[in-house]
């Protein structure tokens, strides 16, 4: 009958070392993720869309290109007739 003890000395021993044995379990508390925030809606949401197709109306209304490049716009000034005359001051 002296192994009867020993036997549960042994099986107590097995039990408690696998796994944890019979210890309470560690349970770690879950993160607190932080909540997004949302972006507050704005009334100007057509801000720049309009800005952006008033600056494509000024490009094409300034863009006085009429296609023909190889004629100046103003004709050329003419020569003088006379060369001029220096005149020396007096000594």
């Amino acid at each position: 009958m002296k192994f009867v003890p020993h036997a549960a000395a042994i099986s107590l021993v097995a039990t408690q070392s696998m796994a944890g044995g019979l210890a309470d379990s560690i349970v770690e508390t879950p993160v607190a993720e932080p909540e997004a925030m949302a972006a507050p809606a704005g009334s100007s949401d057509w801000i720049i869309p309009a800005l952006i197709v008033g600056a494509l109306i000024a490009v094409v209304v300034s863009n006085d290109d009429d296609g023909n490049d190889s004629e100046p716009t103003e004709p050329p000034s003419e020569p003088p007739s006379e060369p001029p005359v220096i005149q020396e001051p007096p000594v």
